[in-house]
């Protein structure tokens, strides 16, 4: 018995060590797991730049390994790492759609370490897409976190990019007080890696500012701390540095010795931006040295390079020096095709530039009405939880009745007090979301606003400068040939068949000019009508009717289409408006109609209905065509958008009715798909309109 109450005891001590210990156990095994995964997302960070395209791959992965388990932090971290992998692979959209659902748990932690992470990543992406205003905008932020805490690390981290990118904006005075902070920090830490990164930002500088000793001697001191401290792959930035003012100085040996160096290293290291930019630089050297078959087979490596990796701003400094060493060969069909193959450069940075900031604000609207959908829902759920409670109080009341009323009155008037309260707290609580979210509104309308003005200015310059770069080839042409012919008829020696041959050249260049002038006089024409300003425009009375059977049958007999059989029917209705501008309307769409959806249509029909409410008339303009792609009805009136590449059309027509219908007439203009396959437009106009200054 005496053995079986030791054992008891014993027993007893062992579940009470067990019950101590346990949760011990399970915190460690929690936190083992935690710093686990810490490991494996350092692992896949320390990746990105080797094997960027796996790393997405291991990160997707994990995502759906690790569902739900990860801590913001960590989150943060992989989102972060994901955005930097795409950024890598020059997939930006991506980039910034990964960043932005990084930057949405970042802001609900309301940690500065995440925020931190989040705008250092976007002012890197922008940086990667030539957004130099953008990316410096972003560091810009990220300092804001940790800019009085002197000894941080992030703190210089985002000094020394907001002076890199103020020096490559060209504000090098600005970025000075950065970068010496940024200098004077890592020299107290006595980080050689950190130190040699603030002279070379410094040099840069003092490059800028035309400085050349003092960035000589501070480039040489970078490049004496990284080759003794074994950083191969920085030392090419000193390298490259050095070669640009050995060029300054001209001497152009030591130029090309330093960028032959730097582009070694760059290419072992895969850095191809790098080298690309190494060798554009190594170009200019030729240039400057007047090597031209060295400049001219090291520029087709680096064209062939840069079209491989979409690298379009080294693509377009390439082409501009093939143009000039062209033209001082006088090999002017290759200048101009090399000028052409310039401006088609600069639009696909234009275009991925548009397409980087569209992407920008579509994943930051998704992420607001995320937030204003869950708001939402909270609030209905606080509702929900107020009616609940008043119902269990309704009937605590019942039961209590029988008990005594003064209670129950009481009680009953003190719970509708509170309902009451409640219910002008969640009222003011969504006036409040109300406000946030017209405030929200504005902005997206304000940035749509500059990305359709961007569009339009790209647009504009894209096509002006075609004809106008094609006038100025053929002008550098003819006076080349001009001197020449001077100069023999100086000498008294000019040949006929020579004269003759001039001549025939002459007649053709200036020819060349004519069209080429009278397409841009066209080009600004057609610009013109993107403005709804109609000079002479009366608003007067007219049968709506009547009118589009009159316009229709001028329109068809001005443009021959007899084959087209066009049926106008509806109800019988007089508005207030401006015919001129209806009718013009009317013209674009039935050339839209001829133009894109009667091709290959042997019974071509256009079918136009109109319809009278009380408020407003409808105008049904609807062809038999082939119609419109779906993808691309959400486009249709946006200026220079065309649907068929490679036409002259510029691609304003559908967006001049656009603003003709909605600035000027007051109405409103839509496009659809009809069930048979072709295209309706639908035009809403009111019966009388305000008056408007024409």
């Amino acid at each position: 018995m005496k053995n079986l109450t030791i054992f008891s005891h014993i027993y007893l001590l062992f579940c009470l060590i067990i019950f101590i210990h346990t949760p011990g156990c399970i915190a460690f095994s929690a936190d083992q797991k935690l710093s686990s995964i810490d490991t494996q997302i350092e692992t896949i960070r320390s990746r990105l730049a080797k094997d960027p395209q796996n790393t997405i791959k291991t990160i997707s992965q994990f995502k759906k390994t690790y569902s739900g388990q990860l801590s913001p932090l960590q989150l943060v971290n992989l989102l972060s790492a994901e955005a930097w992998a795409y950024m890598y692979t020059n997939n930006f959209s991506k980039a910034m759609e990964s960043i932005n659902k990084a930057e949405a748990v970042a802001r609900q932690s309301k940690d500065k370490l995440h925020l931190w992470k989040v705008d250092n990543a976007k002012g890197m992406i922008f940086w990667q897409m030539e957004l130099g205003q953008e990316s410096l905008k972003y560091h810009l932020r990220s300092y804001e976190y940790f800019k009085h805490d002197l000894d941080n690390e992030l703190r210089n981290r985002s000094e020394n990019n907001i002076g890199y990118a103020s020096v490559h904006l060209g504000f090098y005075n600005e970025a000075l007080p950065y970068l010496n902070r940024g200098l004077k920090r890592a020299l107290k830490i006595k980080n050689p890696r950190l130190i040699a990164i603030g002279y070379n930002n410094l040099g840069e500088a003092h490059y800028g500012l035309k400085n050349y000793d003092k960035a000589f001697e501070l480039h040489q001191k970078a490049l004496d701390i990284r080759l003794s401290e074994n950083l191969k792959f920085h030392s090419s930035f000193s390298y490259h540095n050095l070669a640009l003012i050995y060029q300054q100085r001209k001497q152009y040996k030591k130029a090309v010795n330093y960028l032959q160096k730097a582009i070694s290293i760059r290419n072992d290291n895969n850095h191809i931006k790098g080298k690309l930019t190494s060798q554009v630089a190594l170009a200019r050297v030729y240039q400057d040295s007047s090597q031209p078959e060295k400049l001219n087979a090291l520029l087709v490596r680096v064209v062939r390079n840069a079209l491989k990796e979409k690298k379009y701003v080294i693509l377009a400094d390439a082409y501009e020096l093939q143009r000039t060493l062209y033209q001082s060969n006088k090999q002017f069909e290759q200048a101009l095709i090399a000028s052409l193959n310039y401006q088609q450069a600069i639009n696909s940075i234009q275009s991925r530039q548009t397409d980087a900031h569209l992407t920008s604000y579509l994943t930051q609207s998704d992420t607001v009405m995320k937030e204003l959908n869950i708001l939402d829902l909270e609030k209905t759920n606080e509702i929900q939880t107020v009616k609940f409670q008043a119902e269990r109080q309704k009937t605590n009341i019942t039961i209590l009745a029988s008990l005594i009323v003064i209670v129950i009155l009481t009680i009953f008037l003190w719970v509708i007090y509170l309902k009451r309260r409640k219910i002008e707290s969640i009222n003011q609580q969504l006036s409040t979301t109300l406000a946030d979210l017209k405030h929200t509104q504005n902005l997206l309308i304000k940035s749509e606003q500059m990305s359709a003005l961007s569009t339009l200015v790209a647009g504009i310059a894209h096509q002006m400068n075609t004809p106008l770069g094609v006038s100025l080839t053929a002008m550098t042409h003819l006076k080349e040939e001009v001197n020449e012919i001077t100069e023999m008829m100086a000498a008294g020696e000019i040949p006929e068949e020579k004269f003759m041959g001039f001549l025939a050249s002459l007649y053709q260049e200036c020819d060349l000019v004519i069209k080429t002038t009278n397409r841009a006089s066209e080009l600004v024409k057609q610009f013109k009508t993107i403005s709804t300003k109609l000079e002479g425009e009366i608003k007067q009375n007219f049968e709506v009717i009547k009118f589009l059977i009159e316009q229709t049958d001028l329109i068809r007999k001005k443009c021959g289409l007899k084959k087209i059989k066009i049926d106008i029917h509806g109800s019988q209705v007089s508005i207030k408006n401006y015919p001129d501008a209806l009718n013009k309307v009317l013209t674009q769409l039935m050339k839209n109609s001829i133009e894109h959806g009667f091709t290959d249509i042997i019974d071509p029909v256009i079918d136009i209905e109109v319809r009278n409410t009380k408020e407003h008339i409808d105008i049904i303009y609807q062809d038999n065509g082939k119609g419109i792609d779906k993808s691309k009805l959400s486009k249709v009136f946006n200026p220079f958008y065309k649907t068929n590449m490679g036409t002259e059309n510029l691609g304003i027509g559908l967006s001049v009715a656009h603003n003709f219908v909605v600035q000027l007439m007051q109405g409103s203009i839509t496009c659809e798909i009809t069930e048979q396959g072709g295209t309706q437009f639908k035009i809403t106009l009111p019966h009388k309109i305000e008056e408007i200054q024409i």
